[in-house]
């Protein structure tokens, strides 16, 4: 049986082997600018892409399931995930409208993982809005938890796709892997919480994420 470290070295021998043949594409390309008008070559770098982001995916995956739970102040995570995002989300178009409550309670949490997983929703309404455009970041205690709440303004999602969003490999983007969705859910729920959407038909959409809060942080 495959051991975590063996998963480890294939996925890095993998990404090794899509560097290389990258590196000798845009090689070849550069001493033979031509070969960018024949047949396929656009498709070859696209399916090279995609490969690449497969990879990089199912290893997120992977390390899904691997975390380090301790107390983390919310308000100093989603100031590094607004950090972050500057640098995924880097047009000058879109803008993040943030309706944070300074006084969160803590939770318990692998800061890192619950990180990747608002990253990746703040980054599918980045694409879903085309790139520009704004979103409401809102964080704000409620009970006996924390709720926080990406809302955008890309149109909402398509019904067909609705009752199948966090399945994997299941997209309506070009190029998508449809595991980022399936791999922010399980994020999520490893953290005892909950990823739920509302889709508005025409307008946008809205992912919430509900998490416990520490017992011992909650405002009396």
């Amino acid at each position: 049986m495959l051991t975590k470290d063996d998963y480890a070295k294939a996925f890095h021998e993998i990404k090794n082997s899509i560097t290389i043949i990258r590196s000798s594409l845009q090689l070849l390309e550069k001493q033979h600018p031509e070969i960018a008008e024949f047949e396929y070559w656009q498709d070859s770098q696209e399916s090279l892409g995609y490969l690449s982001k497969m990879v990089l995916e199912l290893s997120q995956a992977r390390l899904a399931s691997d975390f380090t739970m301790k107390p983390v102040d919310l308000n100093s995570l989603l100031d590094h995930v607004l950090f972050s995002i500057r640098g995924v989300c880097a047009n000058k178009d879109f803008h993040c409208e943030c309706q944070i409550n300074p006084a969160l309670p803590a939770i318990l949490a692998d800061s890192f993982r619950l990180t990747q997983a608002i990253i990746n929703l703040m980054k599918n309404s980045y694409e879903a809005m085309n790139e520009g455009g704004n979103i409401i970041l809102k964080a704000y205690p409620i009970d006996q938890f924390v709720r926080i709440e990406i809302i955008d303004f890309g149109g909402g999602i398509q019904p067909e796709y609705q009752q199948k969003l966090f399945t994997p490999f299941c997209t309506s983007k070009q190029n998508g892997t449809g595991l980022g969705l399936s791999i922010t859910r399980q994020i999520v729920e490893s953290h005892n919480g909950t990823l739920e959407y509302e889709s508005r038909t025409g307008d946008g959409c809205t992912f919430t994420i509900q998490l416990p809060a520490l017992e011992s942080s909650i405002q009396k």
